[in-house]
């Protein structure tokens, strides 16, 4: 079965730290991740990425992610973070 989603909300981020954050990542893909979307909404960040394993989602999150965010950005006051699996329904 697939992680599914983690959806990501920071408030008071604007794209260009998104953008700082992904630079900062390296250009390497993104082993297990399927989709990634990002957008905004009232003032805030939100990401969607869907992961073929919560493995994948959480290696990426401590190796990549949050040593970027730290790297580039400021803390992420204020973001909330959901993860669930996919059912498979449509």
């Amino acid at each position: 079965m697939e992680h599914g989603h983690d959806l990501r909300r920071t408030p008071d981020m604007s794209l260009e730290e998104y953008d700082r954050v992904r630079a900062a990542m390296g250009p390497e893909p993104l082993d297990g991740n399927l989709e990634h979307h990002v957008g905004l909404e009232d003032g805030a960040l939100c990401v969607v990425d869907k992961w073929s394993s919560k493995d994948h989602a959480d290696r990426f999150a401590a190796t990549r992610l949050y040593p970027a965010f730290a790297a580039r950005v400021r803390p992420a006051d204020g973001q909330t973070i959901f993860g669930f699996d996919s059912t498979g329904r449509n």
